[in-house]
């Protein structure tokens, strides 16, 4: 803005040209563990289980699950989806393919719902065709209760947010092969770079890759056995041609 009246003439400078901005903080938001997981479902009161168990399976932002319609989720297919029809950018329209326990949930909830969104409006969701606006007061209810931002706190520093929930949705690391591109497709995020501030590989996680690692080994192994078997015959080849062994090596390196 003050450019802009510096442009036009109406100011000679710009009076917060000078100003040191703080550094933004970049690093990954509060993630939640299992344990802490089980903690705040245990303390929490319906529809919040629900809504959070949503968030850690699907990734969705908290708004976009408020906004959820029940013709939004298919569970009569052989694979079951939700669709995000709309968002803050184009990249948060997406697909979501649901797991087991988020499929459970919704099919629940479906079930006993007369109205059009899955989680309704108004105090205890008595206003069918209108969706929820946000659940933080029950949120920071549970937090109390459950502690797991105090003395049961077990994983990352930081405030428990319903964000947290989305944040510690994780299909990827899970997996044996991380793709970004598909984390970021299931998290409706527009760059690999927002991504990353929700890429946290725990220690389980970096013991299930060692562990990945090592399934593949005998099959190394055996390539290096089949390695020195080949150097082993043209050792004898070359010994029969009287041709120095330094020679092998680099002739089997060319190869």
């Amino acid at each position: 803005m003050f450019s802009n009246l510096v442009a036009d003439g109406v100011l000679a400078n710009n009076p917060v040209k000078l100003i040191e901005f703080l550094e933004e903080d970049n690093e990954s938001g509060r993630v939640i563990d299992k344990n802490e997981e089980i903690l705040y479902l245990k303390e929490a009161s319906q529809p919040l289980p629900d809504y959070a168990t949503i968030l850690v399976e699907t990734g969705l932002r908290p708004e976009e699950l408020c906004r959820l319609g029940v013709k939004d989720v298919f569970l009569e297919v052989e694979g079951p989806y939700l669709v995000i029809r709309e968002g803050k950018t184009k990249s948060a329209k997406r697909t979501v393919p649901l797991s087991k326990r988020a499929e459970s949930v919704l099919l629940h909830r479906i079930a006993k719902t007369n109205g059009r969104y899955i989680f309704p409006g108004g105090k205890g969701g008595t206003e069918l065709n209108k969706p929820a606006v946000k659940f933080n007061n029950a949120h920071y209810g549970t937090l109390t209760r459950c502690q797991i931002d105090g003395i049961n706190r077990r994983s990352t520093e930081g405030t428990c947010t319903l964000y947290s929930f989305r944040h510690t949705c994780d299909p990827i690391p899970r997996k044996e092969a991380g793709d970004f591109l598909t984390l970021a497709a299931l998290l409706g995020h527009s760059s690999l770079r927002m991504v990353m501030r929700y890429a946290h590989p725990s220690d389980e996680h970096k013991f299930e890759a060692i562990r990945s690692m090592e399934k593949t080994l005998p099959e190394i192994v055996q390539s290096e056995s089949e390695v020195a078997e080949t150097y082993d015959k043209l050792t004898i080849i070359f010994k029969r041609s009287k041709i120095a062994k330094n020679t092998i090596l680099v002739s089997y390196c060319i190869y």
